[in-house]
């Protein structure tokens, strides 16, 4: 037990010995490890942070190429539920929509196997070269501390005291040299690996990348002939049309005879095989067409029009009636509503505040406006500091301590 005591109160001489140490070259201003090192620490750093956000990037990536594989298998289904079966080249464009979501599929394994996978085996090789880091500085200041310890003995006469020194500044040296070292190999060694580790990654890549864009582009070409044959097939399709619609003839325009069968009339005249009996008849069929558009079709017209300007008149009469009608009956309206209220009026009161209504049974008005206290519809309603009133034709809440009596 006191070995273990021992061993913990050594532990904590040397901790508290190194941050002493660590402390004086503070205040001094001085900087215990040299330029060089500290180059080589602040490059394992920065590549370690970059390393760090590749892999997060690429985890990313791999998770936005799984949502759009999900999407692009919903978009799938939802073409081949348009595209009938029998359409050309149905069956065709049903395996090359499988086949894309095969293809993200594929490229989401390639990336995490050739990328993700070994980003992570890099990045869990920087805990341990931090940790030698560390141990070499505090070898380091258990190295400065026995140097400075040696130093002050040698100014004191005491043998015993200048030997323990010594013996204690020999081993720290020893263990200082020998981590300083190997990470002055580790540190550089392993920064310029990160060409080849970067190169192999990015490599894969991109690889894996345009083989994916190489197959899309492939599948989107046959889906593209695919949509071109049925457009085509569509368009040599016939068109069905409709029979043209019959013109509706007015009764009143059953008695119109048109140009052309006054030319067909005409045009009997000319045949050599009429006797003279059928002459006369054309000639007096020919009187009668002749006076009809002159004078019934013009007649037609004006009738149609005078019906209109009728119509028109009778309508506007009739609105002004309704107007007036309604203006008469208004204020007997309001005064009924007047005696209405004017009975169940428990107080006047005078708007000291403006007020916006906050919901659709409050009320809303201005300052100095007159609101007419009438009882709750229903007496559970009833809140504090809250009245019922009427303005302007409303009924609702409104706060009391926005309003005064009418004095």
């Amino acid at each position: 037990m006191s070995e273990k005591k021992g061993g913990i109160f050594r532990k904590m001489t040397t901790a508290v010995g190194r941050q002493q140490e660590k402390l004086r070259h503070k205040l001094k201003g001085d900087d215990y490890d040299d330029e060089e090192f500290q180059d080589h620490v602040a490059n394992f750093n920065a590549q370690q942070a970059h390393a760090q956000r590749l892999l997060k990037e690429a985890q990313h990536f791999l998770k936005a190429l799984k949502a759009m594989e999900a999407a692009s298998r919903s978009f799938g289904e939802a073409i081949k539920v348009v595209y009938d079966p029998d359409w050309p080249s149905s069956t065709n464009v049903y395996d090359n929509l499988g086949a894309v979501s095969q293809i993200y599929t594929e490229l989401t394994s390639r990336l995490s196997d050739e990328v993700v996978e070994p980003m992570n085996a890099y990045i869990s090789r920087f805990p341990d070269i931090r940790a030698r880091v560390h141990k070499r500085e505090r070898r380091l200041l258990s190295y400065e501390r026995a140097k400075r310890t040696l130093d002050h003995a040698k100014t004191k006469e005491n043998k015993a005291k200048l030997q323990q020194a010594e013996i204690a500044f020999a081993e720290a040296e020893t263990k200082f040299h020998d981590v300083d070292e190997e990470c002055r190999q580790t540190l550089p060694s392993f920064y310029q690996g990160r060409v080849s580790m970067y190169g192999s990654v990015l490599q894969s890549c991109f690889s894996h990348q345009s083989v994916f864009h190489g197959a899309c582009q492939s599948v989107n070409d046959e889906l593209q002939v695919c949509v071109d044959s049925v457009l085509e097939q569509h368009a040599s399709m016939p068109v069905p049309q409709q029979a043209p619609k019959q013109k509706e003839v007015d009764a009143d325009d059953s008695h119109y005879v048109d140009d052309r069968q006054i030319e067909e009339l005409v045009s009997g005249f000319s045949k050599t095989d009429v006797t003279e009996e059928e002459i006369e008849q054309q000639d007096e069929e020919l009187e009668e067409v002749k006076d009809v558009p002159s004078s019934n079709v013009e007649e037609h017209e004006e009738e149609h029009e005078e019906e209109h300007d009728e119509e028109h008149d009778e309508e506007h009469e009739e609105e002004l009636q309704i107007d007036e009608s309604a203006q008469q009956q208004q204020p007997h309206a309001d005064v009924a509503d007047q005696d209405e209220d004017e009975d169940e009026v428990l107080e006047v009161r005078i708007a000291t505040h403006a007020y916006v209504g906050q919901d659709d049974d409050e009320l809303t008005f201005d300052k100095n406006a007159t609101i007419y206290v009438i009882p709750f519809d229903d007496p559970d309603d009833e809140e504090e500091g809250w009245l019922y009133g009427k303005f302007e034709g409303k009924k609702g809440l409104f706060p009391q301590n926005h309003t005064k009596p009418n004095d």
